[in-house]
């Protein structure tokens, strides 16, 4: 049956030996309004939360991507021009071509949060090499990145050198 915005009405007679019933169904549109909730979030927020999580885990994926160019990490990383320096020299490393993530869960609080909770696995040539690695995402400029501290907490492990905005 299809909704219209009034309601409809449909007689019809049924006939037995001994008398005749009319019935009448009347269909009413379904109710726009939602009811208010106090303490859980209505399914349109939960929808909103569930689509800021895939974003943040489809951009620290992205970020962590060999395939991603330079410029677009630096966008895709808190404070980016920061890290510049560490970006370029990490992007010479021949690890940085195998290593990618996969993110596992985003926990985040509310649509008012600015930051999250990432926990993701670390892959070199497509093999786990540091499982349930955890870092954080930040809202900076009204756009979900890397945070800083967790590149700097990535990019120095097994460093050498000192890492450019990272000492």
């Amino acid at each position: 049956m299809t909704s219209t915005a009034a309601a409809t009405t449909s007689t019809s007679p049924s006939t037995t030996a001994a008398a005749t019933t009319t019935t009448t169904t009347t269909s009413l549109p379904p109710s726009t309004t939602t009811p208010a909730t106090t303490s859980a979030p209505t399914s349109a927020s939960a929808n909103d939360l569930a689509t800021v999580r895939q974003i943040i885990g489809e951009r620290w994926e992205r970020f962590f991507s060999a395939s991603t160019p330079l410029a677009d990490r630096e966008s895709l990383l808190e404070h980016g021009a920061t890290y510049h320096d560490a970006l370029v020299m990490r992007s010479k490393d021949p690890l940085q071509a195998q290593a990618s993530a996969h993110v596992k869960n985003v926990e985040l609080a509310s649509l008012d949060a600015i930051t999250a909770a990432v926990t993701f696995d670390v892959l070199l040539n497509g093999q786990v090499a540091l499982p349930d690695a955890a870092g954080t995402a930040v809202k900076e400029g009204g756009e979900w990145k890397v945070s800083g501290t967790s590149f700097c907490s990535l990019v120095t492990l097994g460093a050498t050198a000192p890492v450019p905005g990272c000492s």
